[in-house]
């Protein structure tokens, strides 16, 4: 049901803002054999996405940009070829793309129950999975030809065979531990913080072997230690060192094969110095309803506001329970606490404020300490209750704000307009909140045609549009609307305005900017009548 939910929404969505570039890239990697544009991010799921379009019958273009592509190396040139392909037929080529994103999303669904159930049991893993697959910011992104989900996926695997290796001491293991990191290394960059907890989680691992071997008597305590002629129990450097070489080399071997062998050795680094290299230092970003610098509070603000609150709950409750927990051992709490603790903590830090979806990887942690609540509110009659309508309130969220789930805002977002309140929580007051991929990112434009088809009546339209694909492609025309634009005036037209460059229009001082829409297309435009 979850993989089907998903091809539904790819189908409806258009190509969102950042997705053209994408496929361009992969494209251009797997026929020129060299990576020259789209550097800032690392390629795995670029080449996916470009292996299942060459399987679809999408090819390179021949054509003088094209061809520049391995000479120049010009970055602005994955933006104008993304958008040629896709517009070439935009219905199939965004299907094709999005094909190993799905496959991808599928695999972490896989990996959230099947980890949950070593960790927690299967109770647990089977609260984590449903917590997984009505999350909306899963629902919503999780098709989408970028790096977040991906990422997530890579990192689940990683830690699941890294910790199946501690379980079993297979050399196997091992060696799928050190593909795994690799993989994720080329998801996204943000892959770099897996080698520390790599080695911190090697090294607890290592200690707790040492612990374990104390001899014990029977009530469990441990016995005298060993005289100091025999040999030492506890942390031992070597082991721990030596499996992290393992894990390393591995993952360097995948990455030179996924970066297609390059002669550059420091190919990775490179680009890993690329990251944010175009983004303008002086950008404002919108917080809590205001523009300003980067703020360090900003993805957990974006977390409460935009999770569901019974996730929200369920996250907290399981967190408690599983401090508390006897039943998972400390090494497994280490294996959950410390990857999402760094990665967290990671991005609040250094993470440009453009959205929830970066600290996706962080959010299937807080789904196993749901699970966990779920699992306990499921052992009572009067819990069985709570958890029920826990349940339901997740499920109608994700049907209600079907198939926008990128906009959603849980109910706490309309605290100060609880009108606004709906069965999609306080979606409407989103953009009071935040902005940019919180609220749109440009994949409404083919619910937008349909709304005009039926709307428009020939009346002169102005469109003020965040989207990298112009809106012509699904045959939308209009005048275009510049939402900084301090001469914005109640001149008689059609006004449809991105609900990301809502707030930046409202600065404008137009007043009837501040009024209600004549309607929402997709949770995701504001359409405004004036005559």
């Amino acid at each position: 049901m979850f993989t089907a939910c998903l091809l539904a929404l790819s189908g409806t969505k258009n190509a969102t803002s950042d997705e053209p570039p994408h496929l361009a890239a992969g494209l251009s990697y797997l026929a020129t054999g060299t990576i020259r544009i789209n550097t800032q991010h690392p390629p795995l799921l670029k080449e996916l996405s470009a292996l299942s379009l060459m399987a679809g019958g999408i090819r390179w273009p021949d054509s003088a940009e094209a061809r520049a592509v391995p000479i120049t190396g010009d970055d602005q040139l994955s933006w104008s070829i993304g958008k040629a392909i896709v517009a070439s037929d935009p219905d199939k080529v965004i299907f094709l793309a999005r094909v190993p994103m799905i496959a991808i999303a599928v695999m972490l669904g896989v990996l959230i129950f099947a980890w949950g159930r070593q960790l927690a049991g299967e109770d647990a893993a089977l609260g984590a999975l449903f917590l997984y697959i009505v999350n909306p910011h899963f629902l919503g992104h999780g098709y989408l030809v970028t790096m977040d989900c991906g990422f997530a996926a890579f990192t689940l695997l990683f830690l699941y065979t890294l910790w199946n290796y501690t379980q079993k001491a297979s050399r196997v293991w091992l060696a799928a531990a050190g593909v795994s990191l690799g993989l994720a290394m080329c998801a996204k960059f943000s892959g770099v913080a897996l080698i520390p907890i790599a080695a911190i989680l090697l090294l607890a691992t290592n200690w707790r072997r040492g612990v374990d071997s104390v001899p014990q008597t029977k009530t469990g305590r441990r016995v005298k230690p060993p005289a100091p002629d025999q040999p030492k129990k506890g942390l031992q450097w070597l082991p721990a060192l030596r499996d992290f070489a393992i894990l390393m080399a591995l993952a360097v071997i995948v990455i030179h094969a996924i970066y297609l062998f390059p002669r550059d050795p420091l190919s990775y680094v490179n680009g890993y110095r690329q990251v944010y290299a175009d983004h303008n230092p002086n950008y404002q970003f919108y917080f809590m309803g205001e523009f300003g610098p980067q703020n360090p509070l900003y993805f957990a603000g974006a977390y409460l506001l935009k999770e569901p609150l019974a996730g929200v709950f369920l996250a907290c409750l399981g967190l408690y329970l599983f401090v508390r927990s006897t039943r998972m051992e400390p090494l497994a709490k280490l294996f959950v606490a410390i990857p999402a603790v760094i990665l967290f903590v990671g991005y609040s830090i250094s993470a440009k404020n453009l959205g929830i979806r970066y600290i996706i990887p962080v959010l299937p942690f807080l789904f196993l300490a749901g699970g966990m609540a779920l699992a306990s509110l499921f052992q009572s009659s009067n819990g069985r209750k709570i958890a029920t309508v826990l349940c339901a309130w997740l499920i109608i969220a994700a049907v209600a704000i079907y198939p926008d789930h990128i906009s959603y805002f849980n109910e706490a977002a309309c605290l100060r307009a609880p009108e606004k309140l709906g069965l999609d929580g306080g979606t409407a007051c989103g953009p009071d909140l935040l902005n940019d991929s919180n609220v749109d990112w440009g994949g409404s434009l083919k619910q937008l045609k349909s709304w005009l088809d039926e709307n428009q009546k020939g009346r002169h339209t102005v469109f003020s549009h965040f989207t990298t694909m112009p809106p012509e492609t699904y045959g939308i025309r209009y005048a275009n609307l510049d939402p900084r634009d301090p001469t914005i005036s109640r001149r008689p037209a059609l006004y449809i305005i991105s609900a990301h460059l809502l707030s930046w229009a409202r600065q404008s001082g137009a007043e009837w900017l501040k009024q209600k829409p004549s309607a929402i297309v997709g949770h995701s435009y504001y359409i405004f009548e004036l005559n």
